[in-house]
């Protein structure tokens, strides 16, 4: 890996097991995810724009369907600037202005939206701000860092970053809707590429903004005044691309110059719903079946191997159910005291925290169900039945939501919006939903199906897991189960930030692998060979 600048603004036979190397390999790349942290530099940025510059942006689905357009203008006032943004969507609009003095800091900042108006003024060390739903205004005071960026400025303020090819920055944002403090690191993934827009032709910096678990990207363009070109939301998957812009009052406009669309007119226009037949059908035959399959057919060898009804799958399953109502009442209760800082944190931490709240809550579940409600369950075939239900649970709710997304996207190709009685704004809202899905990489079903098998194979290693600890008496086994459920789910959300989908699962399937030597080990055997 090459030397990066930085710059911030501102401010016993469990031991034995070799599965065991596994999770020190996969505790050695968590780690090695935030090794070699670069040291931090201080900068000030200095405004690369002009007094009286518009850019104008097409908002488009993943599709490349017009969901919308968006614009930015930015003034010249007293000592520093006034940034001005519109957003307008089919049926919806929203407008937000960020008061900035010489040096980009904010000094306050507005937003309006149909739901809300949010009006933050800053001071050192602290922001003042005022919510108004419903005509009633809410204010709060909440503590800032030195340096912070209001959210809706951070956007246009990387545009004065010294923009190269080894740069990594950050900046701490503060979401005004919320008041939380969010971490932003930026890195440049290389040398400038080329980008046809329909302003122009670009060459341009593509630069990874890491907040939290969500990674955005954004592409500048490599010569002054930098503009932002392009970006990505991860979330809902829309993608600005520059349609035009005005480098300063009196300029000559350059790119589209046509008129961009109303809310009202993008609200009609017609949905251009394009389908990707191939992943459609590989979603049909493929993933469905296999991650509806997958649980009766794991049920189905166990029972006839080691005896272990069908009674036993279905407590698991419940177990499952209960699970997802013990974890959604952790992570309540952790949003209630940490507040909303808690997506402020590090990208490790946050996975960590993630990893651990599903850990204590599927293996706390596991642990009490067979402590105290099915005691007689004590075998390995019931241990191994016993965890196919409760990861089979987990597969069938998924498959069966991934079969009715499908259908409904064929639905809506065959009959139309109109057709699922949908018309307008929610039209689209639909398209860019199902666009966001069908522009996903083909070989993406299979990889959810495969992610499925994995994740029932690792289930049902935990439930043994848990089941000898009861068995033993050794509760070195329920935390054996605890910690390779919190450092699997950790590695999720980390490996989707810093590696992708195939290298996630790679090192998924790597552990599985673990899992399944593990099993071996710990194998006991069938009735009828005991009795044999």
């Amino acid at each position: 890996m090459t030397e990066q600048k930085e710059i911030r603004f501102l401010n016993k036979p469990l031991a034995s097991s070799p599965f065991i190397l596994v999770l020190m390999l996969l505790m050695g790349m968590l780690a090695g995810c935030t090794a070699s942290a670069p040291d931090w530099q201080t900068m000030s940025p200095q405004p690369p724009w002009q007094d009286g510059e518009v850019a104008t942006y097409n908002i488009n689905a993943p599709d490349g369907s017009l969901m919308g357009v968006a614009s930015w203008r930015i003034s010249a006032q007293d000592d520093g600037w006034l940034l001005s943004h519109e957003l307008v969507m089919a049926g919806s609009s929203e407008t937000s202005t960020v008061t900035m003095d010489s040096q980009l800091r904010p000094q306050n900042s507005q937003r309006i939206t149909s739901q809300e108006q949010v009006e933050v003024v800053y001071h050192p060390g602290e922001a003042l701000l005022t919510v108004t739903r419903d005509g009633v205004p809410s204010t709060r005071q909440v503590s800032i860092l030195a340096g912070i960026l209001d959210n809706d400025q951070l956007l246009l303020t990387l545009r004065a970053l010294p923009w190269s090819a080894d740069l990594a920055a950050s900046a701490d944002v503060l979401v005004t809707a919320s008041g939380a403090h969010i971490a932003n690191r930026m890195l440049v993934t290389g040398q400038p590429v080329t980008l046809t827009l329909p302003a122009g032709q670009f060459n341009a910096w593509h630069v990874n903004i890491r907040t939290g678990a969500e990674t955005h990207e954004a592409w500048y363009s490599q010569d002054a005044p930098h503009l932002l070109l392009q970006y990505r939301n991860p979330n809902s998957g829309l993608v600005f691309v520059l349609r035009s812009w005005q480098p300063a009052a009196g300029a000559p406009l350059e790119g589209d110059a046509t008129p961009p669309p109303t809310a009202e007119e993008l609200a009609q226009m017609p949905v251009t719903f394009k389908m990707n037949w191939p992943y459609i059908l590989l979603g049909l035959l493929v993933q469905a079946p296999a991650m509806i399959g997958i649980a009766f057919v794991a049920g189905w060898w166990i029972r006839k191997r080691y005896g272990a009804g069908w009674n036993v799958f279905l407590y698991g399953a419940i177990v499952f159910g209960v699970s997802r109502i013990v974890h959604i009442a952790i992570s309540q209760l952790l949003t209630s005291v940490l507040g909303a800082n808690l997506a402020a944190w590090p990208l490790l931490a946050t996975a960590l925290v993630v990893g651990l709240m599903a850990g204590l809550s599927e293996q706390g579940t596991n642990w009490i169900g067979l402590r105290f409600f099915w005691k007689h369950l004590r075998g390995f075939g019931e241990g191994l039945q016993y965890g196919a239900g409760h990861g089979g649970a987990e597969a069938v709710g998924l498959g069966v939501l991934a079969l009715a997304t499908l259908l409904n996207v064929v639905f809506l190709n065959t009959w139309g919006p109109e057709g699922l009685g949908l018309s307008g704004a929610s039209a689209h809202q639909a398209n860019l939903a199902f666009s966001q899905l069908l522009s996903a990489p083909l070989y993406m079903p299979i990889v959810a199906a495969l992610e499925r098998v994995m994740a029932m194979i690792l289930q049902i290693t935990m439930a043994v897991l848990v089941m000898r600890s009861l068995t033993r008496r050794q509760p070195l086994w329920w935390l054996a189960a605890l910690a390779i459920h919190t450092l699997i789910d950790a590695w999720a959300v980390l490996g989707m930030n810093t590696v992708g989908v195939l290298g996630t699962e790679a090192v998924l399937a790597v552990i599985t692998a673990g899992a399944i030597g593990l099993l071996w080990l710990l194998r006991e055997p069938p009735p009828n060979a005991l009795e044999g």
